[in-house]
């Protein structure tokens, strides 16, 4: 569309309702965004109960002494318990 064209339009009945109808379909979705976003914040934390971490491998092996440094930052972070849980060939 033309600037100068754009310029010389006048607002006409049904551009308006046109406009409008923008407006409230808008509107509308901003409710409903505004809506979910109020339920996901009302949403419980996590994790709400002792997380288990399962090692396949034997315990006492390279594979332990990888996750439990990073099971005891999660511990930190999350303020839950992280448990792991060895069990060979899992």
């Amino acid at each position: 569309m033309n600037a100068r064209k754009f310029l010389n339009n006048k607002m006409t009945t049904k551009n308006f309702f046109n406009m409008l109808e923008a407006f409230k379909c808008a509107l509308l979705f901003l409710l409903l965004f505004a809506g979910l976003t109020r339920i996901s914040i009302a949403a419980e934390p996590w994790p709400i109960r002792p997380v288990i971490v399962v090692n396949p491998w034997a315990a006492g092996g390279p594979a332990e002494g990888i996750i439990r440094p990073i099971a005891e930052k999660l511990v930190s972070k999350f303020g839950q318990p992280f448990v792991i849980d060895t069990k060979s060939g899992a």
